[in-house]
């Protein structure tokens, strides 16, 4: 988890925890159920609540060029249930659910080209999203 200290007034402001944009300027982390957006070294840009009040946030990824963000909703803990697949571009800052899946279900992801996601079921299975197509196929490297 990150905190930000203003140096004028030495207050500190919390800013969660999540990866950091492939250019290095932006953060993308949870705060509550939004997903909130950070200059690193500036002010936030916009805290946007997920498309679904009763899922779990979890975790998030970049796109190669950080123009999109890609995350995992889950319907519980453990074992996920349902969990959903969102993408927000960074222009309008509309969450869509690309993909909601029951078996498997999705711990992990990372964005990993253009149009593609690479999901991380909870058996530790890999499987390729097509963000374009709407495909969800096994992984092979």
């Amino acid at each position: 988890p990150m905190e930000r200290l203003n140096v004028v007034d030495g207050k500190t402001e919390y800013v969660g925890a999540g990866p950091i944009s492939p250019d290095g300027g932006k953060v993308a982390t949870w705060i509550d159920h939004a997903l909130t957006l950070w200059e690193l070294d500036g002010p936030r840009i916009a805290s946007v609540p997920h498309p679904n009040d009763h899922a779990i946030p979890g975790p998030i990824a970049w796109s190669p060029n950080g123009d999109s963000i890609a995350y995992l909703l889950s319907e519980d803990y453990c074992p996920l249930g349902t969990t959903h697949l969102v993408r927000m571009d960074l222009d309008d800052l509309g969450p869509v659910v690309l993909l909601s899946s029951t078996s498997p279900s999705f711990a992990g992801l990372r964005w990993d080209a253009a149009n593609r996601v690479i999901l991380t079921d909870e058996e530790g299975a890999s499987w390729s999203y097509d963000i374009v197509l709407g495909n969800l196929r096994p992984y092979s490297k």
